[in-house]
């Protein structure tokens, strides 16, 4: 390669200097400019982190994508505090969920992320919610037709709002994203 070597390869100092070497044949490009690096920085975003962002993009830009097929069921707020808490029921068919076994039992889990945006452009945090499936082996035919029912709750400011609602079936990473206008007023919601 043209480059004297002094020491083993194994020590620091031939391992620098060797470097250095690269690095100045890497810096001759025809643009004369001396950065020994041109390549091109990719940054990815783990599932959650996508999931996240897509629920915070459909609140200016609705999307509903089911592949779960779920459906969503809304209850009356309740006042506790300055806050309204929403009921939310998740049914989510059986056979779209991917469950794996485990000894004798059969699991998987679902993830809720949800955030809103009030009129006047304040945002929420986006919130995080799980809530595990377990289920007998034994009992998996007894799942036929049958829903999955997830219920929780969140917290919302008593202010007209879209709400975003992104529901991920973990191990398939499947998510189903549906997005509701909802006023927030005591006793019921709209």
């Amino acid at each position: 390669n043209g480059s004297s070597k002094t020491g083993s390869a194994a020590s620091p100092r031939a391992a620098t200097s060797e470097c250095r070497s690269a690095c100045r044949r890497n810096q001759s490009t025809s643009s004369g400019d001396p950065t020994p690096y041109r390549g091109t920085l990719e940054v990815t975003a783990s599932p959650e982190d996508r999931v996240k962002d897509a629920v915070l993009s459909r609140l200016w830009f609705p999307k509903v994508q089911n592949p779960l097929r779920g459906r969503l069921d809304t209850g009356q707020p309740k006042k506790k505090g300055k806050s309204y808490f929403l009921p939310l029921r998740f049914l989510v068919p059986y056979e779209k969920l991917t469950l794996i076994p485990e000894g004798e039992r059969m699991r998987g889990r679902l993830t809720l992320q949800v955030a809103a945006m009030d009129q006047g452009g304040r945002l929420s945090p986006t919130r995080t919610q799980t809530a595990p499936i377990e289920i007998p082996r034994s009992a998996m035919a007894e799942t036929t037709g049958k829903d999955f029912l997830f219920d929780t709750e969140v917290e919302l400011r008593p202010v007209a709002q879209v709400v975003s609602f992104a529901l991920t079936d973990e191990p398939s990473r499947q998510t189903s994203y549906v997005q509701m206008p909802l006023t927030v007023t005591s006793g019921k919601s709209n």
